[in-house]
């Protein structure tokens, strides 16, 4: 469960995250980071929070989709998680798809011509 705090954003959220788990949003405002880049609603429940009567019905719908809530989340996962180092491919090269990757494609998306002119 990821209740809505006093902050927008919720270490809830990326604790379910990390632990592999669907995370429940009982908050109507709640925005997870790179939002506009990984859709939350692809990976995540969202449960009206004035309305805690209709949890039952909304996890029940949500269980009926578990597959691909589980499947999206394992996609989105390494890009909300910081990484424990980089992974060396077999040639000697090394990639990394995790957290720090995905925070530079959200700053070039939201500062496109800043990206342009090779500012910082």
């Amino acid at each position: 469960l990821v209740p809505a705090g006093i902050t927008p954003s919720s270490r809830r959220f990326y604790e379910a995250v990390v632990a592999g788990c669907i995370p429940l949003l009982l908050a109507d405002r709640f925005e997870p980071a790179l939002a506009a880049l990984l859709p939350v609603e692809s990976y995540t429940v969202r449960a009206r929070q004035k309305r805690p009567e209709e949890l039952p019905a909304v996890v029940a719908k949500a269980l009926r989709r578990y597959d691909e809530l589980a499947a999206a989340l394992r996609a989105v996962r390494p890009a909300l998680v910081l990484p424990l180092g980089l992974r060396a491919v077999p040639g000697g090269e090394v990639v990394a798809h995790d957290a720090v990757v995905a925070l530079v494609a959200e700053a070039y998306r939201r500062y496109p011509r800043r990206a342009a002119k090779g500012c910082a």
